[in-house]
């Protein structure tokens, strides 16, 4: 099977992969996740992180005078189940 041609959540993973390196620390890709994005990137990021972290990531809603924002955490990878404990 290509690369190309896999999916999650109907996400390609490339995708997938720009958005996981959009949000996580450029310097430790398994620490805590903690991030501000707009609302058509909240069901890309959340995926992201569920698949490369193998973490379900908590979304809080930030209202600002003329913008709304979401802030997701995810504890990451190296806490998660899936982490080297």
């Amino acid at each position: 099977m290509k690369l190309d041609t896999i999916t999650y959540k109907g996400f390609p993973v490339e995708a997938l992969k720009t958005a996981f390196t959009a949000v996580h620390d450029p310097k430790d890709w398994k620490a805590p996740i903690l991030c501000n994005v707009l609302g058509e990137h909240v069901a890309l990021v959340c995926a992201a992180i569920e698949y490369y972290t193998a973490t379900e990531p908590t979304v809080e809603l930030v209202m600002q005078a003329n913008r709304i924002s979401y802030t997701i955490r995810a504890i990451g990878y190296r806490q998660g189940p899936a982490g080297d404990h």
